[in-house]
C-alpha cells in the first residue's frame, strides 16, 4: 500500500466518482481505476461498487475509510517531519518566451516564491521551441514547464499537470490602424485584414489555424520566421498579428481581445516520476498565485 493509492481512495470519497477523482488529481480515469484495483487486490476486498456514474462504498470500503484518513495524516506528518533534514533542492522551471518578453507578472511572482523558503532554489530556463518542451522534461533539463496542456503528447501517465489560468487571444495592430479604435474584435472584423503569421508550433497556433480555415480568413502574408518580423510588418493601414500574449509593450501597437477566439488552458506540467517534496511544494505555491497574475 502506498501514498498514491490512499490519496486516490480519499479523492473518490470526496468527489463521489472515479471521474471526479481523476479531475481532482489531474490524471486519467483509467489510472484512477488501476490504483483502486491494485489497492483492492492488496487488501483482498472490494472497496467500491459503481452505480451509474457514482462510486459507492462497500462495507469493507466504509471500514477502510477511517484507516485511509489516518494513513493520509501519517504520510503528511512524515513529509513535514523530514523537512528540517532535507537538503536544499534546485527546481528548474521552463518559461515560454511569451511570459518573459510579455513581462507577465506571474514570471516574477514565481521566481520570488523561494525568497522566504531557504530550501527552495528556483532557476528559470527560457523555452523558445514549444515542440521541445516534452524532450526537455524527459532529458532532465527542466523539472517544470509552463505550456498549454491540451496537446495529446501530455496525456501520458508519465506527466502530472495542473490548470492555472486561461490564456486569451489578441489581435495586435498599429496604433493608427482602423481597428485600433475598438475595445475588442471578432473573427468577422478580421476577414478583410492582412493576417501576419509567424512560425509557432503551439496548440494555440493550431487552434487559430483551424479558426482561419473555418471562418474563412484568406488574406495571409507568407509565414514569417519569427514574431518580430511579423510585428515589423504592421502599418497604420493594414496588418494584424494574432497572438496569445502581449509580446511588445510599444506605443506603436494596440492589443485587442478577440471575443470569438476560444481561450487556451495553460498550466504547469512535470514528470510524475520526478515528483519530490520540493517539487510538490513549489507546484502548490504556484497554484495559489492570484489568477490575475497570469494575464499576458
Amino acid at each position: 500500500m502506498n501514498e498514491e493509492q490512499v490519496s486516490t481512495f480519499l479523492a473518490i470519497l470526496r468527489r463521489g466518482s472515479f471521474s471526479g477523482a481523476a479531475n481532482e488529481l489531474y490524471m486519467s480515469q483509467p489510472a484512477v481505476t488501476h490504483r483502486v484495483k491494485t489497492l483492492e487486490e492488496e487488501l483482498g476486498v472490494t472497496l467500491f461498487v459503481r452505480d451509474n456514474s457514482r462510486a459507492l462504498l462497500t462495507p469493507a470500503g466504509a471500514a477502510f475509510a477511517k484507516e485511509a484518513q489516518s494513513l493520509h495524516t501519517a504520510f503528511q506528518h512524515a513529509h513535514s517531519s523530514m523537512q528540517p533534514f532535507a537538503q536544499s533542492s534546485a527546481i528548474r522551471i521552463g518559461f515560454p518566451s511569451a511570459m518573459i518578453i510579455g513581462e507577465c507578472k506571474a514570471f516574477f511572482a514565481v521566481m520570488n516564491l523561494a525568497e522566504n523558503d531557504a530550501k527552495l532554489h528556483l532557476h528559470s530556463v527560457l523555452l523558445e521551441d514549444p515542440a521541445q518542451n516534452v524532450r526537455k522534461l524527459l532529458d532532465g533539463e527542466v523539472d517544470i514547464v509552463f505550456s498549454d496542456i491540451d496537446p495529446a503528447v501530455y496525456a501520458s501517465s508519465l506527466y502530472s499537470k495542473r490548470v492555472l489560468f486561461r490564456c486569451y487571444a489578441y489581435a495586435c495592430v498599429h496604433k493608427d490602424h482602423p481597428l485600433a479604435q475598438k475595445k475588442e474584435v471578432t473573427i468577422d472584423d478580421l476577414k478583410d485584414q492582412l493576417i501576419c503569421r509567424f512560425r509557432d508550433s503551439t496548440h494555440f497556433s493550431a487552434q487559430f489555424a483551424k479558426l482561419m480555415h473555418d471562418a474563412p480568413l484568406q488574406r495571409l502574408t507568407p509565414e514569417f520566421e519569427n514574431i518580430a518580423q511579423a510585428f515589423a510588418h504592421l502599418t497604420p493601414q493594414e496588418g494584424v498579428v494574432i497572438t496569445n500574449a502581449r509580446w511588445m509593450n510599444s506605443h506603436e501597437h494596440v492589443y485587442l481581445p478577440i471575443s470569438s477566439m476560444p481561450t487556451m488552458r495553460i498550466g504547469v506540467i512535470w514528470l510524475r516520476r520526478n515528483t519530490n517534496a520540493a517539487l510538490r511544494l513549489i507546484v502548490e505555491r504556484i497554484s495559489e498565485l492570484p489568477n490575475t497574475l497570469w494575464r499576458v
